[in-house]
């Protein structure tokens, strides 16, 4: 399948993307084309998915003082409610031309789809659709260890491929993984796949950071109930790789704060060994987290681990409970600015 706008010539062109995959790491091109069309000239108000009808309504009609144009950047917008859902259906109806407007909606858009709410094909229908999925596993395998800079046996790639079973949502947990255990090796085997992934699919460490990172918390309780029965699951572990990329996070905040552009920061300006993908990673979550936001989730870690160390009785339900509660307090702030 190849990407492709799914139609041309909508109202808002040039203005307003709606861009979808089943993962949200496909959509980083697309992202990137709006990020660096607009950077430069506006601020990007970034709008979760989890916001009200009436704050989405506010951010439409508010601008600047010094700005032509309010740029907004719509994320995990398939968590809408109906309201929110509505409101955006009533600003595309009449799209302002000083709103420039970038919608992320991890799912499926398609027309084969036949379980896209009825708002949602509308908005479709009035703006396009930009369909970012790889056109296959394979393709996306490919590129993402070309851009590691590693090799992949040809075995690792049909193994791969027959895991992930057609799901392209998860390789690029799956890959974060891969690519790790091979940063001494360069090159990524058979063997990587069988003992790091299993046969089928099963949940990762990986995928419980990406649903932490994304605010989703339907998606951290259903994979901590999967992960309990991954005797290779480490709660440890998990709280070590997930402070990890806090702390490069923290690093990337610290460089913007000190006047270097996000995009312009390189993997030797935070540390030597760091893989190319592992700051773009990094520089996609800083732009969901605040600084204060991911100073205080490094903290809530600290305790988090001190916790697994002690007496945490079932360790994953300890895990799950405090990243939830960083959630929460992530959201009452939100709800309070």
């Amino acid at each position: 399948m190849k990407n492709k706008r799914d139609t041309a010539g909508k109202a808002g062109a040039g203005m307003v993307t709606l861009a979808y995959a089943s993962d949200p790491r496909f959509m980083d091109a697309e992202r990137k084309t709006f990020t660096d069309r607009w950077s430069a000239e506006c601020e990007i108000q970034r709008i979760p998915g989890s916001v009200d009808a009436g704050q989405l309504a506010s951010r439409f009609r508010g601008r600047g003082l010094f700005e032509a144009v309010t740029v907004l950047h719509i994320w995990q917008a398939e968590k809408f409610s109906a309201d929110a859902a509505e409101a955006l259906l009533d600003f595309l109806g009449k799209p302002a031309a000083d709103v420039a407007l970038f919608i992320e909606y991890a799912g499926d858009l398609s027309e084969k789809n036949r379980k896209v709410p009825k708002a949602w094909r509308e908005i479709e229908a009035i703006t396009g659709a930009v369909n970012c999925n790889p056109p296959s596993a394979k393709s996306y395998i490919t590129r993402r260890i070309r851009e590691a800079g590693m090799k992949l046996e040809d075995e690792a790639m049909e193994a791969l491929d027959l895991w992930a079973n057609r799901d392209l949502a998860l390789l690029p947990s799956a890959l974060d993984l891969l690519c790790l255990a091979a940063m001494e090796t360069g090159t990524v085997t058979s063997r990587d796949v069988s003992e790091l992934l299993g046969t089928g699919g099963s949940p990762n460490i990986f995928a419980l950071q990406d649903h932490f990172l994304q605010r989703d918390r339907e998606g951290v309780v259903s994979t901590v109930l999967r992960i309990e029965e991954d005797e290779d699951a480490m709660p440890l572990a998990f709280v070590s790789v997930l402070a990890r990329h806090l702390d490069i996070m923290m690093r990337v905040h610290g460089l913007v704060a000190g006047g270097s552009p996000a995009r312009e920061i390189r993997p030797d300006m935070i540390e030597k060994s760091l893989f190319p993908w592992q700051l773009e990673k990094a520089k996609r979550d800083a732009a969901r987290w605040s600084p204060e936001e991911t100073a205080t989730a490094l903290t809530a870690l600290a305790a988090l681990d001190r916790a697994l160390k002690g007496d945490p009785g079932e360790p994953w339900a300890t895990v799950e409970r405090h990243l939830l509660n960083i959630l929460s307090g992530g959201e009452a702030r939100a709800a309070s600015t």
